[in-house]
């Protein structure tokens, strides 16, 4: 076993530490997506590119939907039919709209198309749905109010346009197929004006300006299960070529089952986990005595006891005695000499925890303490 207080040990135990925070498993959406009936939103007839396009372009799309059908409609379609006394008797129930989009001559496949026919449905900033438009609306509204939650909870933005989807297999002998989605683009979703036409609040799509990623669970996957390396998407990638790369990693992978469907799905995907990993791989750090595992936290972490760990509870300072307290540690919101005090060891770079009970000035501390770190041209996490 190694030295508790060796650079291999400390390597050892990092590692762990860092593989408790996968989720290789069928569990992980990102890895075994499927698409239930509510909180996704499928997206038909649609060309990843132009979309993407329009996206990057800061151009605000808007979420269409299959209009329902009027009586009339529905009367020259044989759903309905007069009686000899006028009154309407109905032949057939009312369809879906999925299969109401048919009649009209949507194409219904969540199968994109590869190419521009030039049509102009293609080269319009409308995205086409299959739902009814009460249907989109509560839809819609529905990702909008989780997607919201999270970023007021975490931070942390999680909604997605994801465009491609790996279909692969864990092994040559499973018939079971995964499903993981590629090229992935961080959007929001905001909520327009009532629409009197259909008496619902339309959404449009907007791209969010945070870098588009690809599957960093399935590449971690690929990586550790079957030696596979997934391309990164380069700089202005389009997902047409994105999707090329992917085919020839298939191919030379010689994985003959896998494939790429064409689907374009609206999501709320969570890679909070995914990017701790990534970020505590010592091989993305700098070598030498910047490295991760040099770090004098990581060190105390792995090396001392809880005990020596917990350290002690500090001593006020004598906020009044210290001639430099307004320059150096400034306040720009109210703090006692206990806040004070903390803002003050936070700044000289000592390592501390601060605790307690709700409404004792945890969150005050905090602007201070930013504040002050931006004063002496510090960055903050």
């Amino acid at each position: 076993m190694p030295d508790p207080s060796s650079q291999l040990y400390i390597a050892d135990r990092l590692e762990a530490l860092r593989k408790r925070l996968l989720d290789l498993t069928g569990r992980n959406r990102l890895l075994n997506f499927r698409h239930p009936k509510t909180g996704v939103l499928r997206v038909v007839d649609e060309l990843p590119d132009q979309v993407c396009e329009e996206l990057f372009a800061e151009h605000e799309l808007r979420f269409i939907p299959v209009f329902q059908p009027t009586e009339e409609e529905l009367i020259t379609e044989g759903f309905l039919e007069h009686e000899q006394d006028g009154k309407l008797i109905q032949i057939q129930p009312q369809p879906d709209s999925v299969a109401w989009a048919k009649i009209k001559g949507f194409d219904t496949r969540y199968e994109l198309p590869i190419s521009d026919d030039g049509a102009e449905k293609h080269h319009d900033k409308a995205i086409q749905t299959l739902l009814y438009p009460e249907e989109l609306e509560s839809r819609l509204r529905g990702i909008t109010n989780r997607a919201k939650i999270a970023i007021d909870e975490t931070g942390t933005n999680i909604l997605y346009l994801a465009f491609g989807f790996l279909r692969w297999y864990e092994s040559e002998q499973s018939d079971e197929p995964r499903l993981s989605p590629l090229y992935l683009v961080p959007v929001s979703l905001t909520k327009g004006k009532l629409d009197t036409a259909t008496q619902t609040y339309p959404y449009t799509l907007t791209y969010s300006g945070e870098d588009v990623i690809t599957n960093m669970s399935l590449a971690e996957k690929l990586r550790q299960d079957l030696g596979i390396q997934l391309p990164e998407i380069e700089d202005q990638q389009k997902p047409s070529e994105y999707f090329s790369a992917i085919e020839e990693m298939i191919r030379k992978s010689r994985k003959n089952k896998w494939r790429i469907d064409r689907f374009c799905t609206l999501s709320l995907l969570n890679f909070s986990k995914m990017l701790m990993y990534l970020d505590l791989d010592p091989e993305r750090w700098p070598n030498g005595e910047r490295n991760i595992r040099n770090h004098d936290i990581i060190k105390k972490f792995f090396t001392n006891s809880e005990k020596e760990l917990a350290g002690e509870f500090q001593e006020e300072y004598e906020i009044d005695s210290i001639d430099e307290v307004n320059e150096d540690f400034p306040l720009i919101d109210d703090a006692d000499s206990s806040q004070h005090s903390a803002l003050i060891d936070a700044i000289k770079g000592r390592s501390l925890v601060i605790e307690g009970p709700p409404g004792t000035g945890k969150s005050q501390t905090i602007t201070n303490l930013i504040a002050a770190a931006l004063g002496q041209g510090k960055t903050v996490l």
